[in-house]
């Protein structure tokens, strides 16, 4: 028992793993300029395996709210030619380009997919 101490204190303040779910603070002071609409916006790399599992689950959140306005913002450029994820999103979705990566990097932190519910321009949730 007198062993495991010294290790459980160091692990208390020094987990081994932070979970990718958490809350994160973000600022409403971004420069990126969001719909004044309720929307989803996923912003996502064009052949992130992770970002392509997102398809699935966004079909069946626009079966199941087909009101919800959701944007995927694709960090590319507008010149790129269709390829991985601008392919396979679905059509009732908005596709937007963005080369900006400081712009969305104050909202993504340089994770993807990053998921941000925004509201009257303004970040709700991340």
């Amino acid at each position: 028992m007198l062993i495991l101490l010294p290790f459980s204190i160091y692990f208390a303040f020094y987990p081994i793993y932070e979970g990718d779910i958490y809350k994160r603070w973000v600022s409403n002071d971004t420069k990126y300029n969001f719909p004044l609409k309720k929307t989803l916006n996923i912003f996502v790399l064009p052949e992130c395996p992770f970002c392509l599992e997102t398809i699935p689950t966004i079909k069946l959140l626009q079966k199941r709210n087909p009101k919800m306005k959701i944007n995927y913002i694709i960090m590319s450029t507008k010149n790129a030619r269709p390829y991985g994820i601008a392919l396979k999103i679905p059509n009732k979705c908005n596709i937007h380009f963005e080369m900006d990566a400081v712009k969305s990097g104050q909202i993504t932190h340089g994770s993807f997919p990053c998921f941000v519910l925004t509201k009257n321009k303004r970040i709700v949730k991340v």
